[in-house]
């Protein structure tokens, strides 16, 4: 087994890196990392090698995790939970991403590969005068596998991810275990959705199209705490447009009294669809439910007619999620110290804990609300 260092993914190829990446781990396919290349320069890959073969691979990147004008900014540790990761960290995975899972081979030699990636990991951030090795967005199997290969890894749950599995077409949008509240609620919305006049649309994500709902995209963030402009989205999407990203992209927009007034962007990656991008003219748009209807309803209903097994809706807003069908999946933070001591375990224990409670008394009582995956954070 051996491990090196590769400056950006565009030396990797793509073929080999891409081979390895679950269905799931659309955010570290060989596409998305070459488009986060583009607008925010290269960055280093750590590869794990068995007789010349890539049998592992993991991207990296530097900093706190909060520069400004980011898209997505990674989690923010509470501030009760002292550790390694409270500066300047050597984080694992894409910039800035929603979901991450270590790219690895199965089998007998699984355990070995992400041992010597951590290796590899923890040698870099030393040299580079670095506190830690931090993986978020981690699901939390994946994590207990890395703590497994190296007794040093803390796993300290953070968030969880939201899917929800797609029915059969012709199934309809609602879902056999969904509550009668629940429908008439989902009924009722996209009643008034139509009443007030709007109309969703799918389009490909042509330039006209991004010149459309860029305005929208940057309006909503801006909203809640981003700087982000839209000179910086156009530049983003023309990233993902070159890295070939766009093809599988597709946007549902909602038109009211002639004019485009929001809009949601969504990425086919094999059988999945994942959400990631919306946005809203909020001196037009009323109150039409329309972010429930693009991002739910319409997302769902086009997810079936186009064979998508799974839809990924990312963390946060899980009240509303649940309600409209999703399932959480517990995600974490893996982290490796460094060249800064290891993390109380008996605080990591106490976090985790706590937070799963938070999540059981929340959403317990739903049938499908909480994945079995929240049976192993006692094993964390």
């Amino acid at each position: 087994m051996d491990t090196l260092v590769v400056d950006s993914i565009g030396k990797v190829d793509r073929r080999s890196w891409d081979e390895l990446v679950g269905n799931d781990n659309f955010f570290n396919s060989h596409q998305w990392l070459s488009s986060l290349e583009r607008t925010r320069g290269e960055a280093p890959v750590l590869l794990a090698t068995s007789q010349g073969a890539v049998t592992g691979g993991v991207a990296t990147w530097r900093g706190t995790g909060d520069e400004p004008g980011a898209l997505v900014t990674p989690l923010k540790f509470r501030a009760d939970l002292p550790g390694p990761w409270r500066h300047e960290v050597l984080w694992l995975g894409a910039r800035r991403p929603v979901f991450n899972d270590l790219l690895c081979t199965g089998g007998p030699g699984r355990r070995e590969t992400m041992a010597a990636l951590l290796d590899r990991a923890r040698v870099v951030a030393y040299d580079s005068g670095l506190g830690a090795v931090v993986m978020p967005y981690t699901p939390l199997s994946t994590a207990l596998e890395l703590a497994g290969a190296r007794p040093d890894v803390s796993v300290v749950l953070h968030s969880a991810d939201a899917t929800i599995a797609v029915p059969p077409a012709g199934a309809g949008p609602q879902f056999a275990g969904a509550r009668h509240k629940d429908r008439k609620e989902w009924r009722r919305e996209q009643r008034i959705f139509q009443s007030e006049g709007n109309v969703a649309k799918w389009f490909p994500m042509t330039e006209d199209v991004v010149a459309e709902i860029v305005p929208l995209i940057a309006q909503t963030r801006e909203r809640y705490g981003s700087k982000t402009d839209s000179e910086s989205l156009v530049e983003f999407f023309t990233a993902q447009r070159t890295a070939g990203l766009l093809d599988g992209a597709v946007a549902c927009v909602c038109e009211r009294d002639g004019r485009t007034v929001a809009g949601a962007v969504f990425y086919r990656y094999r059988d999945e669809l994942y959400g990631l991008f919306v946005g809203f003219g909020y001196e037009h748009v009323g109150r039409g439910f329309q972010y429930f209807t693009l991002v739910f309803y319409e997302a769902v209903a086009w997810a079936q007619e186009h064979g998508v097994r799974r839809y990924r809706l990312a963390f946060s807003s899980y009240a509303a999620k649940v309600a409209r069908g999703a399932s959480l999946r517990p995600l974490a933070a893996v982290v490796l110290p460094a060249a800064e001591p290891p993390a109380d375990p008996a605080l990591i224990d106490a976090h985790n804990t706590a937070m799963t409670s938070w999540f059981r008394d929340r959403f317990g009582h739903r049938t499908q609300a909480l994945t079995d995956d929240w049976a192993l954070v006692g094993q964390a």
